[in-house]
């Protein structure tokens, strides 16, 4: 990838969770065509965790896309399946989209690349690039380690007298990839 136009890059690259904790951040004045910050910029996600991906650049000058590819099966590669999000022909700053790990996705180390390209051109998740940039990121695919939350419906303490029956109040349970469990 050669960067034929100084503002057609990638200034700044943040992953949060939907409650806008920041996981990973990168931010860069540098237009190099390829980075690999997969050594040092991980994010570690369960399969079916769902995140907000950001990504800057310079200036509005050129309109241009950008694009966003998980490497799910661990082959290295990233192919037309594994692009998560596309934003089409535009001057904006920033693209912001929600993304999600796909709940077949193989457990271990993989990557996130992020794709700035001209717009109206093909992106390739792995390919020849004429101009733009691209920024790989790490990616450790874990099973989900959160536990459910149960909430009690109804008092924190409640009297019962001997031999009448009981109305169990009841409760929800809430886990962060499955969303409202309570009925199972």
């Amino acid at each position: 990838v050669v960067s034929d136009l100084g503002n057609l890059g990638i200034t700044e690259v943040k992953i949060t969770d939907l409650n806008g904790k920041v996981l990973l951040s990168n931010r860069t004045k540098q237009f190099a065509g390829y980075t690999n910050y997969a050594g040092n910029k991980k994010l570690t996600a369960a399969k079916g965790e769902s995140f907000i991906i950001s990504v800057s650049r310079i200036d509005t000058t050129y309109a241009m896309q950008r694009a966003i590819w998980i490497d799910f099966n661990l082959d290295g590669e990233f192919d037309a399946k594994e692009k998560v999000l596309q934003e089409n022909s535009t001057k904006n700053l920033t693209f912001t989209d929600t993304f999600n790990i796909d709940t077949a996705s193989t457990l271990g180390l993989s990557r996130i690349r992020v794709g700035a390209n001209t717009a109206g051109k093909t992106d390739y998740g792995c390919g020849p690039h004429i101009s733009g940039e691209f920024e790989d990121y790490g990616l450790i695919i874990s099973t989900d380690q959160t536990n459910p939350i149960i909430e009690l419906i109804g008092k924190d303490t409640i009297g019962v007298e001997m031999c009448l029956p009981y109305a169990e109040p009841g409760f929800r349970a809430f886990d962060n990839i499955d969303g409202d469990i309570t009925s199972k």
